[in-house]
């Protein structure tokens, strides 16, 4: 009985002897290592494999035990440098989690802040979140880019309505909304300057942008950045654009009703049934813009880009498109009564299933002198 209660001793301290080994494979190492010097050092100093070993020259016992020392010493050394490197991933393990757990509690604050009616207090949850949306682009929790864009802008959609008849304001055409604001001017304008204008804009680059229905009416937006962003029947009636980037935007029905678009880019964008009438478009790139049954009426668009737009049923009268190109652009049914094209480039354009009058001013262009009959009869060239 005696001898098998100690075979078990010896069998569990050799167990642990071993899990002890498998967890410290280079202490184990160095101690090899140590102990094969000494053996050598001490039995076998004069033999030819320490010859070999150490280029065939005469060694002292001493001078082979330094040299396993130092070996053994190395392999130490190693195992602490892993054991460090090891406690500093641990902890910075530990700083992301604590890092992400306080993001975490700031998102959720700031997001509380939009929910309150005071306007300082909306203005410090807009500004926290960005701040988050700053901090997450530069760390591996961008995630949180999109979140806080997609709440900004689903603030001011569902803080945006519709004017009621009994409180019509102005707007032009039949086919767009009037809205109005449910939130201060400065909320709307502080969330528009930390998504689409300098510098902030490019901590979203990338992301979605969908705005249709809002109320941004008179603000200010020039420069702003807003590629691809549906905008679809949102009011931007005498909003500042000057040189704002709206390329393959969707403004589907949008009313632009006397806004400042100045050199604003609009390449491929999206403009059927938009209310553009007294809008400032000079120097504007609506290069292969789709704009078909828009209102252009007492639009301002000289110097602008129009080549290869689709205008087809828009209404043009009275509009200025002095120096404007035209070029390849499609006008089937367009209203062009009492327009200015004084030096346009109508290079391509058919005007015969158009509305043109005596007013329409074809000065400087291909058509200058020429009836109105005549210039509905000419056929560009295929």
């Amino acid at each position: 009985m005696k001898d098998i209660q100690l075979i078990k001793k010896v069998l569990f301290k050799m167990k642990a002897l071993w899990n002890w080994i498998k967890n410290h494979l280079l202490e184990t190492l160095a101690i090899i290592v140590a102990l094969f010097g000494i053996v050598l050092a001490s039995f076998f100093s004069k033999s030819s494999f320490v010859h070999f070993l150490f280029g065939y020259r005469n060694i002292s016992p001493s001078e082979i035990i330094t040299y396993f020392g130092v070996a053994a010493g190395g392999i130490i050394l190693l195992r602490q440098l892993f054991a460090t490197d090891k406690r500093i991933d641990l902890q910075d393990e530990s700083n992301r989690i604590q890092a992400k757990g306080q993001l975490d509690t700031r998102f959720k604050d700031a997001s509380m802040l939009l929910g309150s009616e005071n306007t300082s207090s909306i203005l410090a949850g807009v500004y926290a979140l960005h701040q988050v949306a700053v901090e997450a682009s530069q760390s591996e929790q961008k995630g949180y880019v999109t979140v806080v864009k997609n709440i900004l802008c689903a603030f001011l959609r569902e803080n945006s309505e519709v004017v009621k008849d009994g409180e019509k304001e102005e707007a032009s055409d039949e086919k767009t909304k009037a809205l109005k604001r449910k939130k201060p001017d400065i909320v709307f304008q502080s969330i528009v300057n930390v998504l689409f204008k300098e510098p902030d804009y490019t901590v979203y680059k990338g992301t979605q942008t969908d705005l249709k229905w809002t109320c941004l009416s008179g603000l200010d937006l020039v420069g702003a950045v807003l590629p691809k962003a549906v905008l679809s029947k949102a009011d931007l009636r005498e909003a500042e654009l000057p040189n704002a980037s709206l390329r393959g935007a969707y403004l589907n029905g949008v009313n632009l009703h006397r806004a400042n678009l100045r050199g604003a880019y609009l390449l491929l964008a999206s403009l059927q049934d938009a209310d553009l009438s007294r809008t400032r478009l000079s120097e504007a790139d609506l290069c292969r813009a789709q704009l078909p049954s828009a209102n252009l009426k007492d639009a301002v668009l000289c110097n602008a880009n129009l080549s290869e737009a689709r205008l087809p049923m828009a209404n043009l009268s009275g509009a200025d498109l002095s120096k404007t190109d035209l070029s390849n652009a499609e006008l089937q049914r367009a209203n062009l009564e009492g327009a200015n094209l004084k030096g346009a480039n109508l290079k391509q354009v058919d005007f015969s299933l158009s509305l043109i009058n005596k007013d329409t001013d074809f000065t400087g262009t291909i058509h200058e002198g020429k009836t109105v009959a005549e210039i509905k009869a000419y056929k560009p060239r295929s």
